[in-house]
């Protein structure tokens, strides 16, 4: 497993605008290499207001199952606390690839948190435009 390291400027706020700047170390997404083993720029731009939120990343990408410069991502979703110390999220990001022939799809997203340790997310494709497997993620903290 490769370790990426990062160099970035960061700003976070409750509620309001939030981002963060910076270059990583390689670009890695789902299991596959988005950059060659190559270093990338990117920038995220976020607004939170009480539980939503909504935004836009971009990065560097040099991949080589698509001939793409860069990607963008614009992403939104609510998260909210149902009962004690669980937090439950949903959302949708929608990529984007300049240059690319296939050059967009769009995921919708459900994640559970409990204790900010342990963190169970589902993706599943919204728009068929590519085939998106279904999958848990299973994060613990």
């Amino acid at each position: 497993m490769f370790a990426l390291l990062q160099t970035s400027f960061v700003v976070y706020a409750e509620d309001g605008f939030s981002g963060f700047s910076g270059v990583r170390s390689n670009y890695m997404w789902r299991g596959y290499d988005q950059n060659r083993f190559s270093p990338i720029g990117e920038v995220q731009v976020q607004y939170d207001y009480k539980g939503g939120y909504a935004g836009v990343w971009a990065g560097d990408v040099n991949s080589l199952t698509h001939d793409a410069d860069t990607e963008y991502d614009f992403y939104a979703g609510y998260n909210f606390k149902p009962v004690g110390d669980w937090n439950i999220g949903v959302g949708a990001i929608h990529y984007e690839w300049s240059g690319e022939i296939l050059d967009s799809m769009t995921e919708g997203f459900v994640t559970a948190t409990y204790l900010d340790l342990v963190t169970v997310e589902f993706y599943f494709d919204l728009d068929n435009s590519i085939v998106v497997e279904r999958f848990i993620d299973i994060k613990i903290a």
